[in-house]
């Protein structure tokens, strides 16, 4: 209840500051005249790796829990679906609960799978944190602060996976039993033996999120030279948006990052880098919750002809 309270206050703190750096910073002609000037063509050719994006976050998952691809891939962009409509990352416990009504997979296994699945999205955060701190020498000091934090967190958890903290917790509490899953995980023949897919298919995803960023940001910007480190240095950042979860899906916070950087580091006006953040986050989280919707409503729908089947056989069996 607390944290709820502390959630609704900052939201509504940071709603005020947004309201009051839009009405200081924001020519609302200009804005709409961006609004107008929308390229669709940068949405839709960025909308090819960033689908891709998916479609590997669901190939991964089916190394996690050992399912077929559709499964995997229907309980992936459920957790990413809920984790948009929710504070707190709590999509994880909607993804959990609905695995285990849908395909039976037991909330220990995905709790753990969940974990192994964040740490290597944050491993490869830090990777790619590196590679824009060690290419990229113009970046802002308050920038950097943000790429360190993704190389930090990445150390902490690339460290996680390493200890072995059942040995710390009660053995009878159930806590105790995930630590001691994640562990048998890590360290077992299971996830040995799907590492190197595991690990491919994490810089697949990763590298079709930058190149997202890459063809979104140099098609709608055809005057202005956006690298492939700019895109690099942006997928870092709004990426620690995320895994920190201020807002809901990181409203404000994501589009806060990218005008900060596209304003400092290449002077792109206000009004154009707010459209450009809003649209590209629409056109990342639309097609996340639309998937979540989708899976949610068949596999609801197929529970039901299922339950009808069983009882009309049951009905015939009787009679």
């Amino acid at each position: 209840m607390i944290k709820f309270i502390i959630f609704i206050i900052f939201n509504i703190i940071l709603a005020f500051l947004g309201y009051r750096w839009f009405q200081t910073n924001v020519d609302m002609p200009s804005l709409i005249e961006n609004i107008k000037d929308i390229n669709t063509r940068a949405i839709l050719i960025s909308g090819i790796p960033g689908v891709a994006v998916l479609l590997m976050y669901g190939y991964r998952m089916k190394f996690f829990i050992s399912r077929s691809f559709p499964s995997a891939f229907v309980i992936s962009i459920m957790g990413h679906g809920f984790n948009n409509l929710f504070p707190f990352r709590l999509g994880e416990f909607a993804r959990v609960m609905l695995a285990r009504r849908f395909y039976r997979v037991s909330v220990y296994d995905l709790g753990v799978t969940i974990i192994l699945e964040k740490s290597f999205d944050l491993i490869c955060i830090g990777f790619l944190a590196l590679v824009a701190f060690y290419f990229i020498s113009h970046l802002e000091a308050s920038v950097w602060l943000l790429v360190g934090l993704g190389i930090a967190v990445a150390c902490i958890s690339a460290a996680i996976m390493q200890v072995d903290f059942s040995k710390y917790i009660a053995k009878d509490s159930r806590l105790s039993k995930y630590f001691l899953k994640l562990n048998e995980a890590i360290r077992y023949s299971h996830l040995r033996e799907k590492l190197f897919s595991v690990t491919f298919s994490s810089v697949l995803l990763w590298s079709c999120l930058v190149s997202q960023f890459y063809l979104y940001f140099t098609i709608s910007l055809p005057s202005v030279s956006f690298t492939l480190l700019d895109a690099i240095a942006l997928s870092v950042i709004t990426a620690v948006t995320f895994v920190v979860p201020l807002t809901i899906s990181s409203i404000g916070v994501f589009e806060g990052s990218v005008i900060y950087y596209l304003h400092s580091q290449h002077s792109i006006p206000m009004e154009q880098s707010l459209v450009l953040a809003s649209v590209l986050h629409l056109a990342m989280v639309l097609p996340q919750v639309a998937g979540t919707f989708l899976s949610v409503l068949y596999k609801e729908v197929e529970r039901l002809f299922q339950t009808s089947r069983q009882r009309t056989t049951l009905d015939v069996v009787v009679k």
